[in-house]
């Protein structure tokens, strides 16, 4: 008895955490993956405004 009780409530932690985790993952859609970043050379690269040589 006590051990279905450990099985139940073990199941139960389980399914609330993938619960979370999913709803988790569809609240916090981002646009971009650099959203939030406070800066790399890649996000300053692609920041850059582009100037044309030829102009």
């Amino acid at each position: 008895m006590l051990q279905n009780i450990i099985v139940v409530i073990i199941m139960l932690v389980a399914l609330g955490y993938t619960f979370r985790s999913v709803l988790r993952s569809l609240k916090s859609k981002k646009s971009s993956k650099c959203d939030g970043c406070s800066g790399c050379e890649l996000k300053n690269t692609i920041n850059k405004p582009y100037h044309h040589s030829n102009c």
